[in-house]
């Protein structure tokens, strides 16, 4: 989700993939505090639409078919060769 685009964060809050009361001014105040090391990571759109996209597929899949589990992987996730006998 294109947090940068003009009305993202409210149309994400009306489709459930970001709570009502998220507050964004206070959530970037918090990511550039030094214990969070997001000082020179940039906007915390990036993160916020990371996590709704993520939270979009997870809701998709329920759609489709509410006993299965959806699992979101980055794009640069390499798993092990046995990794889906081990789920």
């Amino acid at each position: 989700v294109d947090m940068r685009l003009p009305g993202a964060l409210l149309a994400a809050q009306a489709e459930g993939l970001v709570p009502e009361g998220f507050n964004f001014s206070r959530a970037q105040e918090e990511a550039y505090r030094q214990k969070q090391n997001m000082g020179t990571a940039g906007s915390i759109a990036g993160t916020v639409g990371c996590a709704s996209g993520h939270f979009r597929a997870q809701h998709r899949g329920f759609l489709k078919n509410p006993k299965w589990v959806t699992l979101i992987l980055e794009d640069d996730v390499n798993p092990e060769d046995d990794f889906i006998p081990r789920l």
